[in-house]
């Protein structure tokens, strides 16, 4: 677990600085207009890849490590081998849809884009990032087999090399002045291509033991894999819109040229929950492996010290990021950047809740506990959307932030209150009988 800690250290700080990089670059490449558009693609592109495996990926992590946790090898294959044609499948089918919506949705009016030369570019922009995202069900495989077997520094290590490949070819994009669109396909198709090649290699040299096979596809698993994938991915859609609809929902009502007060800190502010992810997110495999073996002393150990440090490393990250991000914004973005000072507020303290969620949403998925967690995100996705139109017509950007803070204690804060110890007691009865 070391490994893949360190190897999430790696993960995010390359994460961290392409998108630094990338959003600085092109805040002084493009126009105003252009540039909150950029940001906007972007939002779509981290809702699409979130939850464009349906869920598939989380069913292989629990599925992969479950059947290690025995040594069961043939278990491992068979999971794998399933789960394949489902992806191929989603895959497909979100590629055609993908096209159909960015030739027919009228982005101009849903966007307000007024721009004619932006206008016309913006469908195919959409169109290449929403097809490189389209193959993340693919691509995404080998990185959750790689988890699934506690080995998932490998997988953290070829996304990094994706990102900064990617960043590359952006920095070249900009010095031969590539247009809008131009840069779209370059950035998002670079990383894709790779992914594919490298899963290739992956089952066909390093870990041929658990390579797809046609003769182990079985019917059961593959029914399990639905299941425990569409409980996933019902909670990647419910909790993507959540937290990637910011972008979205501010150009649709105060224009694209207004996203930026809000999109630029909250990638600044993000680095803060990208810190606890790297400490946390490594024990969803280490949880299910626990569970399977009956460990339960384990993880509700673990799972209370979790708790702990992610709660304590978001407050002290989150006081010296409100503290310094004015400094950091004037370095990353220049003079002409002005930051909104309840915004970073609002900013500060949501990582302080979004710390604490991940860490209960870790043993939660490890366990396969899924009907409370869809229902509490359906009810926040909502409340936080409805709060968001509404916040956003009355004190503007800073409304974003405040509007996820309320929805959430409304919706999540108070049921995990209630039933949160009722959901360890259960998990611990479960796995006492493994």
């Amino acid at each position: 677990m070391f490994l893949t800690s360190l190897s999430m250290v790696v993960l995010r700080v390359v994460s961290f600085t392409v998108n630094i990089v990338s959003i600085g670059v092109l805040h002084r490449y493009l126009d105003p207009v252009a540039f909150g558009l950029w940001l906007t693609l972007s939002s779509f592109w981290l809702v699409l890849v979130l939850f464009g495996d349906m869920g598939m990926a989380g069913s292989v992590v629990n599925g992969v490590a479950r059947a290690a946790a025995v040594g069961d090898w043939i278990a491992a294959r068979r999971v794998v081998s399933s789960t394949l044609p489902l992806l191929v499948i989603i895959s497909s089918v979100l590629s055609f849809a993908f096209v159909i919506l960015s030739l027919t949705l009228p982005w101009a009016s849903v966007l307000r884009i007024y721009r004619p030369e932006i206008e016309s570019q913006f469908p195919i922009a959409f169109m290449a990032m929403a097809l490189s995202t389209a193959l993340t069900p693919i691509t995404g495989l080998a990185p959750a087999v790689m988890k699934g077997l506690q080995r998932g520094y490998a997988g953290n290590l070829l996304v990094s090399a994706c990102f900064l490949l990617a960043l590359g070819a952006l920095l070249v994009g900009t010095q031969v002045e590539l247009s809008f669109a131009q840069l779209a396909i370059t950035f998002y198709s670079v990383p894709a291509a790779l992914l594919i090649v490298l899963g290739v290699a992956y089952f066909n040299w390093f870990r041929r033991e658990i390579r797809p096979s046609l003769r182990l596809i079985d019917r059961v698993q593959m029914r399990q894999a639905v299941s425990v994938g569409g409980a996933l991915f019902g909670l990647q859609v419910f909790s993507s819109i959540t937290s990637f609809s910011d972008s979205i929902l501010i150009s649709m009502v105060l224009g694209p040229e207004s996203v930026p007060a809000v999109a630029v800190p909250a990638r600044l502010f993000a680095t803060v929950n990208l810190g606890v992810a790297i400490l946390i997110t490594p024990l969803w495999p280490a949880y299910a492996d626990a569970i399977a073996r009956g460990d339960m002393v384990w993880v509700k150990r673990t799972f209370k010290r979790s708790l702990q440090i992610s709660l304590g490393f978001a407050t002290v990250a989150s006081l010296i990021m409100f503290a310094l991000h004015e400094q950091i914004l004037f370095v990353w973005m220049g003079q002409d950047f002005k930051p909104d000072y309840w915004v970073a507020v609002g900013l500060a303290v949501w990582c302080v809740i979004e710390s604490a969620a991940t860490a209960i949403a870790m043993l939660l998925n490890a366990a396969q506990v899924f009907r409370f967690q869809l229902i509490t995100a359906a009810c926040m996705m909502l409340a936080s959307i409805a709060l968001r139109i509404w916040l956003l017509k009355t004190i503007g950007p800073a409304g974003v932030p405040f509007a996820s803070i309320g929805a959430y204690f409304l919706t999540t804060f108070i049921p995990l209150c209630l039933f949160l110890p009722t959901i360890v007691r259960s998990i611990t009865e479960r796995g006492s009988r493994a």
